[in-house]
Parts: structure tokens; C-alpha cells; sequence
């Protein structure tokens, strides 16, 4: 009985002491979301392999996390890299550029079940001062946006 005593007791501790660490963990992560250099970091990332699955630059000068299922970017545009005569000719004649998306700030919420699985599942997504200009590009529901995101328009849903 002694030998069981102890066991559960040995038990305890440690069951104690997974539960420290796993919140010293959560909150250590936290806390370095919080400085500006881990979340320029963090940027840079997204921005790295977000803009390598697309048509485009992605610029996002500042971004924050709220707890854990919130983040705010701000200064957020996505433009077009594609080469083409149509584009070129905006660029040389009118000074234009082939943005698709510029604006102030984006929230966006997470669903926070999700991130446990690290899936990452939006909530909600709100847009102030934004400029979203989807311009149709020649018939076949092709637009811009299709080919910024490599989105065939004649694929079946």
C-alpha cells in the first residue's frame, strides 16, 4: 500500500509539473509574439512563401497579435508581377501598377479550436480604408485575381 501511496504521489508531481511547463510555454510564446522584431520575423515568412504561391508581391509593413486568435495587419497591398504587353503599357503610359488589394488594416479573426491542430481557419475578416479592384481581363471569367492566384476559371467547383 505504501508502494501505491508513493506512485500516485510521484504521479502528481509530475502530472504538476507538465502543467508548469506547458503554461510557461504558452505564455513565453505569447509574450515573444508581443516584440516587434519576432513578428517582423514572422512577416517576412508569411510573405516569403505566400508570395511564391502566387502571381504577385505581398507588402505588409506592420502586423500584430491580439491573444491568440487575433491579428491586425496594417499598410497590406498585393500587386501583380506578371510580365505582359497590356501591363507593361500601364506601367510606361499612366504610371499604374496592377494592384489588386492596397489598404490601411485587415483583422482578421481565427478560429482558435483550429489553431491547436495548426490549421490556420478564418473567422472573420475586416478591411478598413481598403481599395479591392478586380478588373475582368478579356472574357472567360478570367480576372485578375484568377491570375494573380492562379485561379482557372473553368475548373469545376
Amino acid at each position: 500500500m505504501h508502494l501505491f501511496h508513493n506512485f500516485i504521489k510521484t504521479l502528481k508531481k509530475i502530472f504538476v509539473w507538465l502543467l508548469i511547463a506547458l503554461i510557461t510555454i504558452q505564455v513565453t510564446g505569447y509574450i515573444a509574439l508581443q516584440f516587434p522584431a519576432t513578428q517582423t520575423l514572422i512577416i517576412k515568412e508569411i510573405v516569403k512563401v505566400a508570395s511564391k504561391q502566387i502571381n504577385g508581391k505581398i507588402d505588409i509593413r506592420k502586423i500584430y497579435f491580439t491573444f491568440f486568435n487575433k491579428v491586425i495587419l496594417q499598410d497590406v497591398t498585393i500587386v501583380s508581377t506578371e510580365q505582359s504587353a497590356l501591363l507593361d503599357s500601364l506601367k510606361h503610359n499612366f504610371h499604374q501598377t496592377d494592384t489588386l488589394l492596397h489598404c490601411g488594416k485587415i483583422s482578421v479573426s481565427l478560429k482558435s479550436t483550429e489553431l491547436m491542430k495548426l490549421k490556420v481557419r478564418l473567422n472573420r475578416i475586416y478591411i478598413e480604408d481598403g481599395l479591392f479592384a478586380i478588373q475582368n481581363e478579356g472574357g472567360q471569367g478570367m480576372t485578375n485575381l484568377s491570375r494573380i492566384f492562379k485561379i482557372d476559371p473553368n475548373r469545376e467547383r
